[in-house]
């Protein structure tokens, strides 16, 4: 009996361990799930964790954490709905995002605005992270 029990738990592991793995890289890790991850970080104002999924790398972009931190405090996102995903190689996909934003029309209303934006996002280590375009607008 004890045998028995030792082999069905063994096995029942194994079943969520694989399950598990196929979630996080099937549904979860995906370039999709990364942006809609760091933008709302960044519309609920939380710059420290979305810091965290920045592409940091010395060929490229990326604002000094105090920068961002700063940026992100500032931000005035509301809303954004993801419209589409392109993958240009098995490393680099483009995601087209709709976001929703607050804009001042004088000192006392404030008006929402629309703009499309993509953005690029570059798996490193297995790892989805948003490369950041430069002021020149450059990555």
């Amino acid at each position: 009996m004890k045998k028995i029990n030792l082999i069905f738990f063994s096995i029942t592991g194994i079943a969520l361990l694989l399950a598990s793995l196929a979630y996080y890289f099937f549904w979860y890790n995906t370039p999709e799930n990364t942006i809609e991850r760091y933008l709302t970080l960044i519309k609920n104002k939380q710059g420290e964790p979305a810091y965290e999924y920045v592409y940091k790398n010395a060929d490229s972009y990326y604002p000094e954490r105090e920068d961002f931190l700063r940026s992100v405090a500032d931000s005035r996102i509301v809303d954004f709905k993801i419209d589409e995903a392109t993958a240009i190689n098995d490393t680099e996909t483009e995601v087209k995002v709709l976001i929703s934003y607050t804009s001042l029309k004088n000192s006392v209303q404030k008006i929402i605005r629309e703009k499309e934006q993509t953005f690029m996002v570059k798996k490193v280590s297995g790892e989805w992270l948003v490369s950041l375009r430069g002021p020149d607008g450059e990555s």
